[in-house]
């Protein structure tokens, strides 16, 4: 994990990139004594795939800080990856605690806001400083490099869970896209 996050490239395979969560996920199971369980679902022909490096893994150390962990039940990380007609899709969901629909609002209103030092609010919760932190650089990444036509999205309901989809421009859109032949 640490060898790739230092490399001086941006973009791995989505292979590469499953294989560093896959050590996260090795750890987090170790760490928490196999609370949680992680179940991948990637399509053959997206594994070659470039994507920006570490896009994955925050997001699912975020599924299972703020998901999974207080959770009083073992909880699971789903991870999809597919193609549609013109864009990469990768799927982190998890079966957590989930969020309300205000701090649903709050975050996705988070990721287009400039000041990453404003505090995100969780029921029950003092402010916390730094939360979202990881998902806007995601989503800000993906903008940059591809486009404000993708990034993130996120669904969430309160005591069921969380989703959150990255979306890219499938490889034969990224010829076409000015960002990604910018970012290669």
């Amino acid at each position: 994990i640490l060898r790739t996050s230092i490399s001086s490239a941006q973009f791995i395979t989505l292979q590469e990139e499953m294989t560093l969560v896959e050590s996260y996920a090795k750890i987090q199971k170790i760490r928490f004594n196999g609370k949680f369980d992680f179940r991948y679902e990637i399509a053959p022909e997206t594994e070659e795939i470039l994507v920006p490096k570490l896009i994955v893994q925050p997001i699912v150390e975020n599924a299972i800080h703020h998901g999974l962990e207080p959770k009083i039940s073992p909880g699971t990380i789903l991870i999809r990856g597919f193609l549609t007609q013109s864009k990469l899709i990768l799927q982190i969901r998890d079966n957590g605690v989930g969020m309300s629909s205000d701090q649903l609002d709050t975050l996705r209103a988070r990721l287009f806001q400039s000041d990453d030092l404003a505090p995100v609010r969780k029921e029950g919760e003092g402010a916390r400083h730094g939360a979202g932190i990881a998902l806007k650089n995601v989503h800000q990444r993906l903008q940059l490099f591809f486009g404000p036509a993708y990034g993130l999205e996120i669904t969430s309901a309160a005591g069921i869970g969380t989703q959150i989809e990255l979306c890219m421009p499938a490889p034969s859109e990224m010829r076409d896209s000015y960002h990604a032949e910018r970012a290669f």
